[in-house]
């Protein structure tokens, strides 16, 4: 049985306020999982950067992407929040490519919860695919002030 979220995507082209993937290059999804892989999940000091590496378990087709920081204890935010990174590793878990040469702040790579920032096409990442995902805060302040930083990958597992 499809999955109810792809055929309810299949329909409109444009939903207002979100923009969905290409019509066609949902296809390859029916059927297939809904699942979120927690790319980054952490507690960063003002200013502080830090990187997650980890390996596919799965086929999985990337779909979209959403963020959220919160500063810790009040600590009010400011934007652009945080620079991101994500890098495809090779078997020797060195560097093997990457779509953008530098990070991009946060506003332009990600959505909310309520409004997801979807992929024009999705992406696939075949089963023993090694990411690295590399953030880097950038709030200003001292560095006693922390900022938990979560980045979700939307998607479904083949």
């Amino acid at each position: 049985m499809p999955s109810p979220w792809t055929t309810a995507n299949l329909k409109p082209d444009y939903l207002p306020g979100v923009r969905l993937p290409v019509r066609s290059a949902l296809v390859p999804l029916i059927g297939k999982m809904p699942f979120w892989v927690d790319l980054f999940n952490e507690q960063l000091a003002a200013m502080d950067s830090d990187e997650n590496r980890f390996t596919m378990t799965e086929d999985y087709w990337w779909a979209g992407t959403l963020a959220s920081i919160v500063g810790v204890g009040g600590v009010a935010v400011v934007h652009p929040a945080f620079a991101f990174q994500l890098f495809q590793l090779d078997n020797g878990g060195d560097e093997a490519s990457t779509s953008q040469q530098k990070p991009v702040n946060q506003e332009n790579y990600f959505g909310t919860a309520q409004k997801p920032f979807y992929l024009s096409k999705p992406v696939l990442f075949p089963a023993g695919t090694q990411l690295l995902c590399r953030v880097q805060n950038l709030q200003s302040g001292s560095a006693a002030n922390l900022f938990n930083i979560q980045i979700v990958m939307m998607g479904y597992m083949a």
